[in-house]
């Protein structure tokens, strides 16, 4: 998968974004590899397909010109919401297995009964939504990342959801939503959807133009920390067994019926486990870490300081001795 365009700051700045907006338990990571959307064990809520846009005149979409009521959808009215309108999609059409917070909640209950077209003006101009999205202004993301400096061409950013079994493409440049299967159920959407994902990379590919696939997830290091407590819950009931003591949990009747020598092997394996989730939990501590020192750097102006320090720098001769310092390692 060598021509995916990595993109490294989409995705934190996107999870820092819809955060700051009040939604909890869910992020925003960046995928290499189709294995990700055919693994089982990975919950993905939804996919967030970035591409300079192209009309590929080969691909017939089924737009629907009527849909579910109760599925969001808004037009794209303004380039440099493409990003953020991508990822409200997404969270709109999955309320019902995400927090999306008090804000979210209550902007989707105002545009429940709004056309599509409205609906996409309302999210540019949302005061909330539009403080969060500046911060990033001008950075890596906003609006630079959607319009080309060299032209008019623009980035687009397309989600797919899963919605009431079936499969849905979410393209504010398009009319509607489109249908992309039905009677899909949840746990094997992703693998149903690798398909159109497939077309679409080879349609960019063969036109020498970038992109990059990025999903909709369960909070990494919310998940490596329920996991970790479960473990020591078992862990401490499988040492009160070994003791000696005769007691019973309906939470882990495996280990009920266990010996005493099945008890110390299974008591082995979840030391391990804990183990693990917490090199888990430190790794992702660090990342989060990064990626806010990162966010910080980003949202800060250092046009003022650089302007000075290159002032100040020519007061001083330093950017002669510099050039003859190059000049000199080049030889």
């Amino acid at each position: 998968m060598e021509d995916w365009y990595s993109k490294k700051s989409i995705p934190e700045i996107l999870t820092e974004i819809i955060k700051s907006l009040g939604t909890k338990g869910v992020q925003v990571e960046e995928i290499l590899s189709y294995d990700y959307l055919e693994n089982p064990n990975n919950t993905i809520y939804g996919l967030i397909f970035c591409s300079q846009y192209i009309k590929n005149l080969s691909y017939i979409p089924n737009i629907l010109s009527h849909w579910d009521k109760d599925l969001f959808f808004s037009k794209r009215i303004y380039e440099n919401t493409s990003a953020i309108q991508s990822i409200i999609s997404i969270l709109f059409n999955n309320e019902d297995k995400i927090n999306i917070g008090p804000n979210l909640k209550e902007l989707k209950i105002y545009m429940n009964d709004l056309d599509p077209v409205t609906r996409g003006i309302t999210l540019a101009n949302n005061e909330k939504i539009k403080n969060e999205q500046n911060k990033f202004l001008n950075k890596d993301i906003i609006p630079k990342e959607l319009i080309d400096n060299e032209g008019d061409d623009i980035y687009n950013f397309i989600s797919f959801i899963h919605f009431k079994n079936a499969i849905y493409e979410l393209d504010g440049l398009q009319e509607g939503p489109i249908l992309i299967e039905n009677n899909v159920e949840f746990k094997d959407w992703t693998k149903k959807i690798k398909n159109t994902i497939i077309q679409k990379i080879n349609f960019l590919a063969n036109n020498e133009m970038k992109f990059n696939l990025m999903v909709l997830i369960p909070d990494k290091l919310e998940e490596l920390k329920t996991k970790k407590d479960l473990l020591i819950s078992q862990k401490n009931f499988i040492e009160e067994k070994i003791k000696g003591n005769n007691i019973i949990s309906k939470e882990f009747e495996e280990l009920n019926g266990m010996n005493t020598e099945q008890l110390k092997e299974k008591l082995q394996k979840i030391e391990i486990e804990i183990e693990e989730s917490n090199n888990g939990i430190n790794i992702e501590k660090m990342k989060i870490n990064k990626y806010k020192e990162e966010n910080e750097k980003r949202q800060h102006n250092y046009t003022g300081f650089i302007f000075e320090l290159i002032k100040m720098m020519g007061e001083k001769g330093i950017f002669q001795e510099v050039y003859k310092q190059s000049l000199n390692e080049q030889k």
